[in-house]
């Protein structure tokens, strides 16, 4: 006895999208559709920004960038010698004394008509002089010398100028011997070295018994040997200032 063929199977339908029924009055959630290619997941930042800094799982070796260059630094420049300036007074005149580098002397080696004696200053009076104390030029101070020193007895350079740069005054120019410039050195460090507005910061140029100028040493020592004394001259006063420790030509 034949069999009746067995009927044909159902066509597979997709089970309705599983969500909570809506309240009344309430549409429902829009079915699930699938992101589109190489979209960026959805905890991604947004475009630009930097991304999130990465954390080395437990176990595992930190690494870490190399460090960068340091920040370059400007050296610190502080003036020393080159631009080192002196007080004095010579001739009842205020001037001062500035260290000079380089040449610019037309006069040559002399030897002085009398020595020139340069000491540091130990105490500062008012006239009449008291005994063991050098009167001024001028004949207003008397000073008491401290020890040591050093006596100049030939200049390589020395010279009264007329006024150049746009100046109006006249300056003498002094070179010292390399010898002379070594212990000028040292006396000038030991002056710059004392409290400023001391006696001892001032050192005393001494010739035929008189001080002739006394400058304040501030800043540092004076190295280069050469020194140039400028200030409200006159060509008479730049000439009587060479002449008193002026000499004459080596023979």
């Amino acid at each position: 006895m034949a069999q009746p063929p067995d009927d044909p199977p159902e066509p597979f339908r997709p089970p309705p999208p599983i969500y909570a029924p809506p309240s009344s009055g309430e549409a429902p959630p829009p079915p699930y559709s699938p992101p589109p290619p190489n979209a960026p997941p959805p905890n991604a930042p947004p475009p630009g920004a930097a991304p999130p800094a990465a954390y080395p799982l437990p176990g595992a070796a930190a690494q870490y960038p190399p460090p960068g260059k340091p920040a370059a630094r400007t050296p610190l420049i502080i003036g020393g010698a080159a631009a080192l300036v002196f007080v004095l007074l010579a001739a009842g005149v205020a001037v001062y004394l500035a260290t000079r580098g380089g040449g610019g002397y037309d006069g040559g080696p002399a030897d002085l008509r009398q020595p020139l004696i340069l000491q540091q200053v130990a105490a500062v009076s008012q006239a009449p002089c008291a005994a063991g104390t050098l009167p001024e030029a001028s004949g207003t101070s008397c000073y008491r010398l401290a020890g040591g020193g050093m006596t100049v007895r030939r200049v390589e350079h020395m010279k009264a100028e007329p006024p150049a740069g746009g100046t109006t005054s006249w300056t003498i120019q002094i070179g010292l011997t390399r010898a002379d410039a070594q212990a000028f050195a040292r006396l000038t460090e030991a002056a710059a070295r004392q409290v400023p507005g001391t006696p001892g910061q001032r050192i005393a140029m001494v010739a035929g018994g008189r001080v002739l100028s006394a400058p304040a040493v501030t800043g540092g020592p004076i190295t280069g040997g050469s020194v140039q004394i400028s200030g409200s001259f006159t060509r008479a006063q730049a000439e009587d200032l060479v002449a008193r420790i002026g000499g004459r030509r080596p023979s």
